[in-house]
């Protein structure tokens, strides 16, 4: 059923990395989400009052919450396949995350609105009237909500949403939410509504929390995917006239709007433009391949002069000797009459335990050891994965 739809209503449906492609995702199943919440949210609620089970109505009104989630996700998908403009040049992918947090925060409230709600009925226990029709219509709800709980989680894989992953524990709540209110409806003799829907309540509520954290990193800035920059790393280093790689930054700015800079050292006395050709090269293979705008700075390494490669080897020896941890990049020597100066970058954890300028100074007091003429220029950079 899924494939069948998205086959009929998404044009171009396999390219899922293009912004306007993603944003004919997140529009369909957004209204295709508020058209079947609107029918359980209004049978629920009519049935309920017919049966006199608030539980029912509550259970009726959680849906309607997740109406105003759908309208939400369908505001933010728009929003977010927005060519970027002059005040948003890197476009407006993440509203699409604004949009995550906004339904999680949603959840988070519904689910304290139901702990009330589930309180309430502890201390003042309301009768229920059991009706086949409210059963049915239970039943029903719950075989909708897990239908809407495999589309949103098959289109959350397929176009790398947080906003389709929260929408799908929370029908995975529903269904829990759903499954305990049929439950006190058969059961409606004895005084289990109150009790069971604080449990219930309280899983929404941890369900709205934890979506809530996951939809909140990629907005501030997480570290990207550990798998995907070994991939792009990997792939650059393929190259044969590619010596080493550091300095990567990535940037998100939603799924369609990715970035990425780095240094790439190579030989010194390489011709400059054939480098740049390769360089140029790199750049088009990386977004082909993994879709992200890569820009890419020339380190050149001097792998003929002796003396930088003697002393090269000897820092690295120095470093790695501190910890295996670390690492020496973008090494180069400055000699003038009186002194030799060494100019290199330090890569460590960011959990390292050392004090920075500690491991400065530990590691210039060893390169004076070797020659006190050596003078040192050491920057410390951090991994970004």
């Amino acid at each position: 059923m899924y494939n069948y739809l998205i086959r009929t209503f998404i044009p171009d449906y396999q390219n899922t990395h293009d912004a306007d492609v993603r944003k004919r995702y997140g529009i369909f199943f957004a209204l295709l989400s508020l058209l079947l919440n609107g029918v359980l949210s209004l049978s629920k609620i009519i049935f309920g009052y017919l049966s006199h089970s608030q539980a029912m109505i509550a259970d009726g009104i959680n849906n309607l919450s997740d109406m105003s989630s759908n309208l939400v996700v369908l505001i933010g998908f728009r929003v977010a396949s927005k060519h970027p403009d002059r005040e948003h040049p890197y476009g407006h992918g993440r509203y699409e995350y604004v949009a995550g947090v906004v339904v999680s925060v949603i959840i988070v409230a519904i689910g304290l609105m139901a702990l009330k709600e589930a309180v309430l009925k502890i201390i003042h226990p309301v009768p229920v009237i059991f009706k086949l029709s409210s059963l049915a219509v239970l039943i029903l709800g719950i075989m909708v909500k897990l239908f809407m709980y495999y589309f949103d989680k098959a289109t959350a894989k397929s176009i790398q949403s947080e906003t389709y992953e929260a929408a799908a524990k929370d029908s995975l709540n529903d269904v829990l939410t759903t499954s305990v209110t049929m439950v006190a409806l058969i059961f409606h003799q004895l005084p289990v509504d109150g009790w069971i829907g604080a449990i219930v309540s309280l899983v929404v509520l941890f369900g709205g929390i934890h979506s809530l954290q996951e939809t909140l990193s990629p907005l501030i800035g997480e570290r990207p995917n550990r798998e995907l920059i070994k991939q792009i790393a990997d792939s650059i280093l393929k190259y044969d006239r590619i010596l080493g790689i550091h300095d990567l930054m990535y940037h998100d700015y939603g799924i369609a709007q990715r970035y990425m800079s780095l240094h790439a050292e190579v030989n010194a006395h390489e011709n400059l433009v054939s480098i740049h050709e390769l360089i140029d090269k790199i750049e088009r293979d990386i977004f082909e391949t993994y879709h992200v705008d890569t820009t890419i700075h020339i380190d050149p390494v001097d792998l003929d002069d002796p003396l930088t490669q003697k002393l090269r080897q000897e820092v690295i020896d120095i470093v790695s000797d501190i910890s295996a941890q670390y690492s020496v990049h973008d090494f180069r020597i400055v000699k003038t009459s009186d002194q030799t100066k060494l100019i290199f970058d330090v890569l460590i954890p960011y959990d390292h335990e050392q004090e920075e300028d500690e491991l400065i100074e530990q590691i210039n007091k060893a390169v004076k050891a070797l020659n006190q003429s050596y003078v040192t220029v050491i920057t410390i950079d951090h991994l970004l994965v």
